[in-house]
């Protein structure tokens, strides 16, 4: 089952909203609402999914830019988005497992270790981005405050950086839905150089995949992520290792 993120439409019911999202506030902390959406976001068993990518921030009647194979596995922790399309950069693929990253080069054969923004760069998106699931795993910063995104009510968290190196980072949450809506990346100054949209999500088994993300950089254009075929069926341990990576560039 599939649900889109739907604007609301009636004011007054937008309203209602907006005073729910701001009695909850009073009674929960930000720590709090990331639990909540672990709960929503945390499977119980592996994720397999194809992305695709299209350029402008829209895929309608147009082919995409890059395609991905795309497995998942919170438990071990183990990720890879393995690239398909184009063909001169099918066999690129990114490996993240127990929390470190490398970027596999099929041309010698070679993983090496890389950096979430070099990911997001070069395939359009990051891990965490595709498994906002991560983002739960980030200390908030100060009290949550409401907020609005495309019309619906929303709870915002502001997140420090698990590095030094890195910006800090703000959720917005769906006041109803508990789900995030939108990832934004500060500057120094506080305002966002990089934002991603969370517009869909598959509903599989009680527990929800985003589905359709779109992410526009500051001054760029927007990219959307559609995943599809997706399924949860365990993934063996030797899909997240160099030989497997090699074995599917054959």
């Amino acid at each position: 089952m599939r649900f889109a993120l739907s604007r609301l439409k009636r004011p007054a019911l937008a309203a209602c909203l907006g005073l729910a999202a701001a009695a909850a506030l009073h009674a929960q902390s930000s720590g709090e609402f990331l639990t909540a959406m672990k709960s929503l976001l945390a499977p119980d068993r592996d994720f397999y999914a194809r992305v695709s990518v299209f350029e402008n921030g829209a895929d309608r009647g147009g082919e995409p830019a890059a395609e991905f194979f795309y497995f998942r596995s919170d438990a071990r922790p183990a990720f890879l988005l393995y690239q398909s399309s184009p063909p001169y950069l099918t066999g690129l693929a990114y490996l993240l497992k127990n929390g470190a990253l490398q970027g596999f080069n099929p041309d010698c054969g070679c993983a090496s270790e890389t950096y979430q923004s070099v990911m997001y760069a070069r395939a359009g998106f990051s891990f965490d981005e595709l498994n906002p699931l991560a983002l739960a795993a980030r200390t908030p910063r100060g009290a949550a405050s409401p907020g609005r995104v495309g019309g619906e009510a929303a709870v915002v968290i502001v997140l420090s950086p698990s590095e030094k190196a890195e910006p800090d980072l703000r959720l917005s949450l769906s006041a109803e839905r508990g789900l995030p809506l939108r990832l934004e990346y500060l500057d120094d100054k506080g305002v966002p150089f990089r934002t991603v949209e969370y517009l869909a999500y598959f509903e599989i088994g009680k527990r929800y995949f985003p589905s359709r993300i779109r992410a526009t950089d500051r001054g760029g254009r927007p990219l959307l992520a559609v995943l599809s075929d997706a399924s949860r069926n365990p993934l063996p341990d030797f899909v997240f290792t160099k030989a497997y990576l090699e074995e599917l560039g054959k």
